[in-house]
């Protein structure tokens, strides 16, 4: 972990996140509890900058989460499976930056994707496509 002086990036998982980039990592309510912060609050605070991921489905990616774990001060990106969320400076709110699939299918991806986040979901002006992982890779 990072000090005072020195430059760290934190790389996190949630088990929920809203569009400021705040994590829930202990407890959706009423019913499910998650796997707790394990360290996750004291690598977001002290880093700094948080890359996050979580799978894109409507009860993961919210609003406005239900408990805080940590905060999205220092989070600069969203990595989910229906695209990428940047952050950029001077900004509180993430931004859709890149999709899965072609450059020619860009419009249904941010439709998909904003079916899923539980926020009216900003689209960059410079919106890119990326691949799919290559079966290889993933073996």
């Amino acid at each position: 972990m990072g000090g005072a002086g020195a430059r760290s990036i934190g790389s996190l998982g949630a088990g929920q996140v809203d569009r400021l980039g705040n994590a829930n990592s202990t407890a959706v309510p009423p019913i499910l509890l998650l796997v707790g912060s394990g360290g996750a609050n004291d690598v977001a605070s002290a880093a700094s900058e948080v890359v996050l991921t979580c799978p894109a489905d409507p009860l993961r990616v919210v609003e406005r989460v239900p408990y805080r774990t940590f905060t999205g001060h220092r989070v600069r990106a969203l990595a989910t499976d229906a695209g990428v969320l940047t952050k950029y400076p001077d900004e509180h709110e993430l931004v859709l930056t890149a999709v899965p699939g072609s450059r020619h299918l860009l419009t249904d991806a941010v439709a998909r994707a904003r079916a899923i986040f539980g926020w009216p979901l900003a689209v960059a002006d410079d919106l890119a496509p990326f691949a799919d992982p290559d079966p290889a890779e993933l073996r």
